[in-house]
């Protein structure tokens, strides 16, 4: 695969590690009799990984295969499987912690391969974001028994399914069919109050893209309720987004009246960061600490998009906006450097108390400004930097 730009490797079956080192075994390996005859047939993880890790192209290797040792207790192998060397530019996932076990669990897939699944596809979720509610999930359907575990040092985020380009007349029609049934906005807003911010943007656009259109007609009386959007031929494509915006603070807002001011206003800073990194406007920690970092990233944004900025600070309605963009829109990240140093020199030769000259100093070159953060840490726990 000299030409791919990512690589993906799935595996599901059984994995044992021996004094440290991972085996995945082939589904026709024989009945263990020794740790000899067993390893003799199965491959080995990190020969996987310096098989296709490659610093120009990014590489993930998904895991569910944390199983008990075949071979009993005294043979020398371990439960679970154990850390790994990633590979430069790789992202490796496990279904649990080192030297844990996992949960077959009761249907075709395990815990893990199924909140894997249900994560896997959603727009505009980066391979880091989507790791955390896997996490959450599996450890939710295992009740803490289970704790997914993931070692990177990818050097960008990564998307299986990028943000669509949205029509904002579309998301528009379909926003005011929602907000114009009780029951149907009643029910999202239900869905949204049970959710974080960012996931709520997204339960959203899931929802309206969803919503059936049907073409006009004339003599269907108009739907009974609020109606925040009134689609006309003559609308623009910028009163539109201004409709949906606006659908979305109702909708957003209105899901959670009972939220703390300060944890609203740091869970709405955490997610416009979070859009602002997936547009390629901001490479720093996604902390929701609204700072200089993020005022000059959302500076950045505003120039690319051409837009005037009306407030530096994140609301709701930039929310919107940003929700209904695609693809990278700076070209480079901003980041927030430290100054250099200041380092005195002499501005000529100096003079001893004894009355001789001595050479001026070299002066020391000014330190560089530190790299920005990598999307995904390189440490490995739970509650890491992802």
């Amino acid at each position: 695969m000299p030409t791919a730009s990512a690589v993906l490797i799935f595996y599901a079956g059984h994995g044992v590690q021996l004094n440290g080192e991972n085996y995945l075994l082939p589904v026709d390996t024989p009945d263990p009799e020794s740790l000899e005859k067993l390893v003799a047939s199965a491959i080995k993880l990190n020969d996987v990984i310096a098989r296709f890790a490659r610093r120009d192209r990014q590489t993930f290797i998904f895991l569910d295969a944390c199983r008990n040792n075949p071979l009993g207790p005294g043979a020398g192998a371990g439960n679970g499987l154990a850390q790994v060397d990633v590979g430069e530019n790789t992202f490796v996932a496990f279904a649990t912690q080192p030297g844990n076990v996992t949960a077959d669990g009761g249907g075709e897939n395990s815990p893990f391969t199924v909140a894997l699944l249900k994560n896997l596809e959603i727009p505009g979720l980066s391979v880091s974001d989507m790791m955390i509610r896997v996490r959450n999930e599996t450890e939710a359907l295992t009740v803490g028994r289970q704790v997914p575990w993931d070692q990177s040092n990818l050097r960008e985020q990564f998307y299986f399914t990028e943000q669509q380009a949205l029509d904002p007349a579309q998301l528009s029609a379909s926003l005011s069919r929602i907000l114009a049934d009780p029951i149907a906005k009643k029910r999202l807003q239900v869905e949204l109050a049970s959710s974080d911010l960012q996931t709520a943007v997204l339960v959203v656009g899931q929802t309206l893209r969803s919503v059936e259109i049907p073409a006009p007609s004339t003599g269907v009386p108009e739907p009974v309720g609020t109606q925040v959007a009134n689609l006309s031929p003559t609308e623009s494509v910028e009163d539109a987004r201004q409709n949906v915006v606006s659908g979305l603070e109702t909708l957003i807002v209105g899901a959670s009246p009972g939220e703390a001011e300060k944890d609203k206003a740091g869970d709405l800073a955490r997610s416009i960061q979070t859009e602002l990194r997936r547009l390629g406007c901001y490479r720093m920690q996604v902390d929701g600490d609204w700072g200089t970092g993020s005022i000059r990233a959302l500076t950045d944004y505003y120039k690319n998009t051409k837009q005037v900025a009306s407030t530096t600070e994140p609301t709701v309605g930039l929310l919107g906006d940003l929700f209904l963009r695609s693809g990278r829109i700076c070209k480079q990240p901003v980041v927030v450097k430290p100054k250099p140093a200041k380092v005195a020199s002499d501005a000529g030769p100096s003079q001893t108390s004894s009355g001789r000259k001595t050479a001026k100093r070299s002066q020391a070159a000014p330190q560089r400004p530190a790299a920005p953060p990598p999307d995904i840490g390189a440490g490995i726990g739970i509650g890491g930097v992802f």
